[in-house]
């Protein structure tokens, strides 16, 4: 191989860990790597009895990504050609298609190596306080959780920094910080544009939620089961997932910014005090009456805080549609009165 190999693990290791860490900045991800493992078995189909079969990895100086299936055999068919054949097994298992120019061939007895160039890589950064950024485009970081070493259990307070090693912070992941179970605070940068799925759930501590003018859409569950007594939304938010704040048992109010285009099934269910969601009169999408939400020309009720204490709820007339766990948890209440509309 060119370069000095810097990092060699077991691939089995590897699955077992659930990531192939190389020189503790570079992964591959072990989905891939367990695919890559059970193409292997397949190499008989083309060369009959084998002496071993692998793959090894490693990491070169110039910091690409190699990958070797190795088979050793003590004779070869000649008449097959092994580059095609290793090159066909690793793009079926990496669901990629190689181009020459992204490939180099090296043989050591009956090895061929593939050399992920460096457009291949996937950088993880953490920063002093545990959260570990990942890059998907070379220019912008998504948070995506926390250190190995750190105690999601135990960490109370959590600040995402706006920007890391020179790079934007643009994004939280699906379940980053899902189940710290003792965060009570949280501050999100002015640079974020999206919270992730189940992002915040299971933060039973979360005492409050300021969402940034930058943020664009929260996803489905992102603050489940959290115990914030209030939510902040920005200006710019359009879009709130289904179930984003279901189960927000001290969740008492809510305030739906002129921005919101969409707002997902059951986003505030099983919200025990919830009693009143209220729409800006600006809102294109939603309205609300006696804060009971509604779509704009009120002909569909969206949701029904499950806080209120009332017995019995006459539905206006004019309502044509109820939508999916618009009364859901709504403990308090025992008579709908469904209008002929």
């Amino acid at each position: 191989m060119k370069g000095k190999i810097r990092c060699f693990e077991p691939v089995c290791k590897a699955i077992q860990d659930f990531n192939l860490k190389l020189d503790n900045s570079w992964h591959l991800d072990a989905d891939r790597v367990r695919r890559l493992k059970e193409n292997c078995d397949t190499l008989d189909e083309f060369f009959g009895d084998y002496d071993s079969v692998g793959i090894r990895v490693g990491v070169n100086e110039d910091t690409t990504v190699k990958v070797g299936f190795y088979c050793w055999k003590f004779s070869v068919d000649n008449s097959k050609n092994h580059k095609e054949i290793f090159r066909k097994l690793v793009s079926e298992a990496l669901s990629v298609e190689f181009s020459d120019e992204m490939l180099e061939y090296e043989h050591n007895g009956f090895a061929v190596t593939f050399v992920f160039p460096s457009q291949w890589k996937e950088i993880k950064l953490i920063d002093k306080s545990g959260i570990v950024f990942k890059s998907y485009d070379k220019k912008t970081l998504v948070a995506i959780g926390l250190a190995n070493d750190i105690n999601r259990n135990e960490i109370k307070e959590l600040n995402i920094p706006s920007e890391f090693d020179g790079k934007p912070v643009t994004g939280i992941g699906d379940r980053a910080f899902a189940e710290c179970e003792k965060l009570k605070s949280v501050t999100i940068p002015n640079s974020v544009t999206y919270i992730g799925d189940e992002a915040f759930s299971g933060c039973y501590c979360l005492e409050s939620i300021e969402i940034p003018d930058s943020v664009v859409s929260i996803g489905d569950l992102a603050f489940c089961t959290c115990e914030v007594t209030s939510v902040n939304f920005g200006s710019n938010v359009q879009s709130i997932g289904e179930y984003a704040f279901s189960g927000c048992s001290s969740l008492e109010y809510i305030d739906i910014p002129n921005s919101v285009t969409k707002i997902g099934k059951g986003a505030f269910s099983d919200c025990s005090k919830l009693h009143d969601i209220e729409v800006d009169e600006d809102n294109e999408y939603y309205s609300s009456k006696d804060g009971v939400l509604f779509n704009k020309d009120m002909t569909k009720l969206e949701a029904y805080p499950a806080g209120r204490k009332y017995s019995s709820y006459e539905i206006p007339y004019g309502v044509l549609d109820i939508g999916s766990c618009a009364f859901g948890c709504c403990h308090s209440i025992e008579n709908v009165e469904i209008p002929n509309s």
